[in-house]
């Protein structure tokens, strides 16, 4: 699903779900997130600086159980949420939204 969206201040952008194909600068947005709004993340700005393009991919990839959505303008992430499941099957209906 692709929606596109406008803001006075940004130029059109596109929101939908991240892939491995998003990885970069979907890194790059979290590097700069965690840098400048350190208070709204749980690690910190060295540690998100210091994981590796593979491990990000394998957190981006969705599947049954989680995804991320991103806004993109310009080709590069300007928003992103989370979406994880429980994959346990009594607590499955449980989830948690992220990153927003």
């Amino acid at each position: 699903v692709k929606l596109l969206g406008t803001d006075c201040l940004l130029a059109p952008y596109e929101i939908r779900v991240l892939t491995a194909d998003d990885v970069a600068a979907f890194h790059a947005t979290r590097i700069t997130a965690a840098t400048n709004h350190s208070e709204a993340f749980w690690v910190g700005a060295d540690e998100e600086r210091s994981r590796k393009l593979g491990q990000v991919a394998q957190r981006l990839a969705p599947n049954a159980h989680r995804f991320v959505v991103g806004a993109i303008a310009d080709e590069e992430v300007v928003g992103m949420a989370g979406f994880v499941r429980e994959i346990r099957p009594k607590i499955q209906h449980k989830a948690i939204i992220w990153g927003m």
